[in-house]
């Protein structure tokens, strides 16, 4: 039968989707920016709302809003510390499925501000819209454009990747600020290389290749982005006028389209510039009224845009997706069929007709009524002249006519008939090698297979001229195999470097089919070529191979590169040298400041660097014999920086060498003479070669004889360094001299060190005096110092003290030649008098002989007396008590042999102390409790805090403890972590309280400290999995930090106004030790002098039952509100198993038709067991495991073998037939923990 002409689409469900920068984030509840913004988006009435410059300062007024206005979804992405404090996000009032950041790969930091992906299933539509919002660099210098540029393809990427994993979804949308007007002149057209000026932070990929294209930005930039996206125009209501930020007449915010959207046969989208100032009441259709002319801009700089769009319906036919079979000549095929069920969605009784357009397919029902939302299932089968079918690919599609309503919908159907020529492997051939080989692999075998009766012929071909293919062609008897190579012939080992490729056609001459297989040939440089030095043995390993590249390199021309790793791996690059030689290299590294790039001599680690460290020079002396020497780069288990890479370059070796290597120091009186004013340096060659040399002095002082020479194979020469005249006219004092020698071959050098010492005739020691006592008395003990006359005269001197709380006896005299005298240097008991700290004087000593002045260094330390210490310092408990501890021992010591007074205070109704005063006798303590009395029961629920001060009227010190009281509030509250156990620690503790938070209800900040003072929280998490948290700290920039440690290593701290920020970290398996600390150095105090940190998350890579957390996500599964993800583990897949057990089998959990089951096949006699059930590679790698069993009930079972996982029927066959009857089993083993 035939259906009639009009043939009508799926309805359409419309969707207003809009764009919005709204300028510094929301601004406060009830703030004129606030209602600005909020009256805007009323106006407009988008289903969906996609922000850029959201502020986590105002994440609570914005989720305020979104209540407000009826949106009952939100997201906000995550921020790039380079993103200053801009996020974007999302309004929806239909659910977010998913939400998703778009990075830089790993090594890369390109990225300015993330993009966010969200995928939003809209009610009743055949298949989610899924949106991008991306906010670009701004800026129009060079660099700018060119970050732009980079961006645009992260962005495409992600798109490209998203729409590979989910095909079907073609209804996408990508927004966004993208600071550049498609109507300007824009230059240049493309980048050949990365301009200056980019911040330090910024590392490029390793995947960018130049030229980088620019204009037309961003129109250009996003038509490959997936299946294509197109510019929607959007203007001024009922004008011409794209312009979104008004300010500068600018169209800088745009919406593309993907091409199933802007091509919709259910309707053409429709855009509008919502701007106040037009608002006539024209134009799209809009909620409410106009609204006053200068709303937006009291909103906003920038213009929203909406656009209207038409998504395609629910089907009434499902699945929607190809009906795919595939299979050999004459069958069987898999699968045999496919079941769609047919549904009702209209209102009244429908008839309805289901027709093949193809003789190869049959349907069970050809006619069926339906009554409103009723539905039945209808079979369409490949039937026996799909048998007939030649080899090659077959397209069907399948009709289902609703006749009452005159609506079509069609389903493609694909049977895909191999040939009868079969070929192994899948896979072609991929060489590398250096130039002139020996290339690896060299060569690659393919079996050809004939799997029919009759006889077959076949060719091989290829294109290039250095491949060899034998045989190039040949005949084969039914089920005949032959193996034909492809093999690297000579003329490749003539082929310079580079990249070459040619391709394998293999062709079936009876059937016409080809089939193809690539062959790759890398030729690139040995690694000794990278580093300048092939005369000597190179090797590489560990987790990844170091490697020969021309991107970063300090010659300008090639270095080598280390091998890419990932947490807790290392990469090493290796060479042996025999010395004496000074060993040269270039080196440089892009990676965390935890993550070293080590040398090692002979296995021990001569130094290191790490961070983002330019290329620096190093220099080793080698002694003589044979050295292995090695470059080690290591990650730990935080997470990479920068490109995560470091380079090795330019290793020279010098074989000129200088002996003796240690520093000359000569010393003696002024004039002279001087000890040591010779010395001699052993020059030699101890490399294969003649080497010319110079030696020149830096200080005038010394004389090199000679001065150059040439230095044959082996030699050796004598080079003698003089004090010379000039060294006698030298004041006291130390002087620093030195020689360079000079290898003019290889344009190396190296130092030795010269310090001559002019000593005068008056000897002083020692150099200097410290003196320790306590604030009140009494003096620390005199000590002494010796003056010595070592000239060859009489000596006069005197003892000037700079201030005089410290005297000298004697203060002056006349020392004859050889006379030593000791002088007493006694504290005053002035000092008695003196507040706790340290101080220091000036003793000059004056030689009025020679009129030559000394300084000696006399230091006193005082400390405090009194001592205190606390068993406790926070308390908790229930509103209206019990509170623990319910009371607070400190214990005053006093250290000094005087007697103290002292005085006890506290500054809180609800904490009584049961001493207030006295005093404390020499060196003994004594105990003050502090009960927390009734009035704490009255206490409303919150966080209290009351200071203890102990005072001492003698010294004016003050020693200050602070307690903290939680009435029914839990600290780990504060953190959002209470499924965490917390320690507290430090001078203070941390502290719940409310007033500065990231997430609008509460956070944990610092306790307060002082000078040389800390605060730290600490707790444990079980890896592997992924640490977040945010952070703030107000504090003295650059000396006073807010800490994050990791297992004992500290693994970044911020410093100064650093406003909300999050951090995330990934980490390995096992126990990790986690802290925050808030640390002052030993003086001056800026800010709040607090550190703040919230929303602690911790997410496990795997459940209880070993599921990766990143499964659930690839299938859109999270766990529903008071759920986690080891609740999911146990929740029914679509195909009624638990989801751990889908996971198990390598199955979809969303696809009810992807079960396990296995089929049962029954052999003829003498035949091999055959076991065949359905599986799939949705989980782990690990092979199925096949075992038997004579004893069903009781056992054993034994591992007969195991079968790779493949996605639908999976086969196993035994090589015998069993001797007896046997049982077997199929298990699904999980991959091995990371």
């Amino acid at each position: 039968m035939g259906f009639g002409p009009v043939i009508q689409p799926a309805a359409a469900r419309e969707v207003r989707v809009a764009t919005y920068n709204i300028l510094n984030g929301t601004g406060q509840v009830g703030s004129d920016a606030y209602n600005a913004t909020r009256a805007v988006l009323g106006r407009m009435d988008a289903d969906i709302v996609c922000f850029q410059e959201l502020y986590a300062t105002t994440y609570a007024a914005w989720t305020n809003m979104a209540a407000e206005l009826g949106y009952p979804y939100t997201a906000m992405g995550g921020n790039n510390s380079t993103a200053d404090s801009y996020y974007l996000g999302y309004f929806s009032r239909f659910p977010i499925l998913a939400t998703n950041a778009v990075t830089s790969p790993p090594g890369a930091n390109e990225l300015t501000r993330l993009p966010f992906r969200a995928v939003v299933d809209v009610p009743d539509t055949q298949r989610p819209l899924v949106l991008w919002t991306m906010h670009h660099k701004a800026s129009s210098g060079s660099i700018d454009k060119f970050r732009r540029a980079i961006e645009a393809y992260r962005i495409g990427q992600d798109i490209h990747a998203y729409l590979a994993d989910h095909p079907d979804h073609v209804e996408y949308v990508l927004t966004g600020d993208m600071n550049e007007d498609i109507r300007d002149y824009q230059a240049p057209a493309q980048f050949t290389s990365q301009p200056s000026g980019a911040p330090g932070y910024y590392v490029l990929g390793s995947d960018i290749t130049f030229p980088v294209p620019y204009a037309t930005f961003p129109t250009d930039r996003y038509a490959d982005a997936g299946a294509g996206l197109l510019h929607m125009p959007a203007f001024w209501e009922d004008s011409a006028t794209p312009v979104t930020r008004p300010e500068s007449g600018r169209q800088l915010d745009y919406v593309f389209l993907s091409p199933a959207l802007m091509a919709s046969p259910l309707g053409s989208p429709q855009a509008e510039v919502y701007y106040s100032e037009t608002d006539l009441g024209g134009g799209l259709p809009k909620a409410g009224a106009p609204l006053p002319a200068g709303t937006c801009a009291a909103s906003s700089d920038h213009l929203p845009i909406f656009v209207d769009l038409h998504m395609a319906d629910f089907s009434a036919v499902l699945p929607s997706a190809t009906f795919a079979a595939t299979g050999e000549v004459g069958g069987p095929f898999e699968p045999e069929y496919q079941t769609y069920t047919v549904t009702e969605t209209n209102g009244v009784d429908s008839l309805w007709f289901v027709e093949a357009d193809v003789d190869w397919l049959g349907v069970d029902i050809h006619e069926f009524n339906l009554s409103p939302h009723a539905a039945i299932e209808v079979d369409v089968f490949l039937n026996a002249s799909a048998a007939a079918l030649p080899p090659g690919i077959h397209a069907g599609a399948v009709l289902f006519w609703n006749e009452t309503f005159e609506q079509m919908e069609t389903r493609q159907v694909v049977l895909t008939i191999r040939d009868t020529l079969a070929i192994g492997p899948a896979d072609g051939l991929a060489a590398v090698g250096n130039p002139g080989g020996p290339f690896s692999p060299a060569e690659k075998i393919f079996v050809i297979s004939n799997k029919q009766a009759a006889v077959m012929a076949f060719t091989a071909t290829g294109t290039e001229s250095w491949l060899t293919l034998s045989p190039a062609n040949g005949q084969l008897q039914g089920g005949e195999a032959v193996e034909v190579t492809v093999a690297l012939n000579a003329n490749a080992a003539a082929l310079p470097v580079g990249q070459y490729s040619d391709t394998v056609v293999i062709s079936n001459q009876t059937t016409g089919l080809i089939h193809q297989r690539p062959v790759t040939l890398s030729i690139i440089r040995p690694l000794c070529d990278a580093v300048d030095r092939c005369d000597l043995p190179w090797t590489t390993g560990g987790d990844a191979d170091w490697f020969h590249q021309t991107n970063t390199s300090a010659d300008g021309v090639d270095a080598a590169q280390s091998g890419a790793i990932g947490p807790s791996q290392h990469t090493w690059l290796e060479t042996t040298v025999t010395g004496p030689v000074n060993v040269h290299f270039h080196w440089k590294t892009s990676c965390r400041s935890s993550h070293y790039l080590r040398w090692h001599v002979d296995g021990s680690p001569v130094t290191s660097i790490s961070g983002q460290t330019e290329w620096t020079n190093r220099m080793q002396e080698l002694a003589a014999g044979p050295h292995t020497l090695r470059w080690v780069f290591t990650n730990t288990t935080t997470a990479p920086e920068g490109s995560n890479a470091v380079w090795v370059d330019q290793v020279v070796l010098d074989y000129l060498t200088a002996t003796p290597s240690a520093t000359w120091y000569p010393s003696g009186l002024p004039g002279g003479p001087f000890s040591a004013a010779t010395r001699e340096y052993v020059l030699t060659n101890a490399g294969p070669e003649a080497i010319t040399w110079s030696a020149a002095p830096n200080a005038d002082w010394l004389t090199i004889l000679p001065g150059d020479g040439v230095l044959e194979s082996g030699a050796s020469t004598t080079v003698l360094v003089m004090l010379n005249e000039e060294a006698d006219v030298l004041p006291v004092g130390s002087h620093s001299g030195g020689i360079t020698f000079s290898n003019q071959t290889t344009g190396t050098t190296f130092q030795r060190q010269v310090w001559l010492n002019i000593q005068d005739y008056l000897v002083i020691s020692p150099s200097y005096l410290w003196f320790e006592g306590f604030a009140g008395g009494p003096p620390p003990p005199a000590q002494y110092l010796t003056v010595s006359n070592s000239g060859p005269d009489s000596a006069e001197w005197s003892i000037t003290p700079s201030t005089n709380w410290a005297t000298a006896t004697p203060a002056d005299g006349l020392l004859a030649p050889g006379e030593t005298v000791a002088v007493e240097v006694a504290i005053s008991s002035a000092t008695n008098m003196l507040r706790p700290g340290w101080l220091y004087l000036e003793l000059a000593f004056s030689n009025i002989t020679t009129e030559i002045l000394q300084y000696r260094i006399v230091y006193l330390s005082l400390a405090e007396p009194l001592a205190a210490s606390a068993s406790a310092s926070a308390i908790s408990g229930p509103v209206g008590g019990p509170f623990s501890p319910g009371a607070i021992t400190f214990t005053l010591t006093n250290q000094s042999p005087v007697a103290q007074t002292w005085s006890a205070a506290d500054n809180a109704n609800w904490l009584a102390l049961d001493h207030t005063g006295g005093t404390l006798a020499g060196h003994s303590a004594t105990a003050i409790t502090a009960t927390i009395n009734a009035n704490a029961s009255s206490l409303p629920m919150g966080s209290y805090s009351a200071g203890v001060v102990f005072s001492n009227p003698a010294t004016g010190s003050r020693i200050e403890h602070l307690l903290t009281l939680s009435a029914g509030i839990v600290f780990c509250e504060a953190l959002e972590a209470c499924d965490r156990e917390w320690t507290l620690g430090g001078t203070a503790p941390w502290q719940y309280q409310t007033n500065v938070t990231h997430d609008g209800a509460d956070a944990a900040v610092s306790g307060p400290v002082g000078n040389s003072q800390e605060s730290w929280m600490q707790t444990v998490a079980p890896g592997p999995g992924t640490l977040s948290f945010w952070w703030k700290v107000s504090s003295e920039s650059n000396w006073d930090f807010l800490e994050f440690w990791i297992d004992q290593v500290r693994t970044n701290r911020i410093s100064g106004d650093v406003d909300w920020h999050v951090q995330s970290y990934e980490l390995g398996p096992g126990e990790h030790s986690l802290a925050w600390r808030y640390v002052k150095d030993g003086s001056v105090s800026n800010g709040t002098d607090r550190g703040w940190v919230d929303f602690v998350t911790w997410s496990p890579a795997r459940t209880a039952m070993g599921v990766p957390i990143a499964w659930y996500q690839r299938f859109g599964l999270a766990p529903a509100q008071n759920q986690t993800w080891d609740d999911l583990d146990w929740l029914p897949a679509a195909s009624t198993v638990p989801n751990w057990f889908q996971y198990r089998a390598g199955l979809d959990p969303t696809d009810p038709e992807d079960s396990f089951r296995v089929r049962a096949i029954q052999q003829p006699a003498g035949e091999p067991v055959r076991l065949e059930w359905w599986g799939g590679t949705n989980g782990p790698a690990t092979p199925y495991l096949i075992q038997s069993t004579l004893d069903l009930q009781h056992g054993p079972w034994e591992p007969i073998g195991t079968s790779p996982r493949v996605p639908g029927w999976n086969i196993w066959t035994n090589d015998a037939p069993p001797e007896a009857m046997r049982y077997f089993r199929i298990l699904a083993p999980t991959d091995p923990a990371p």
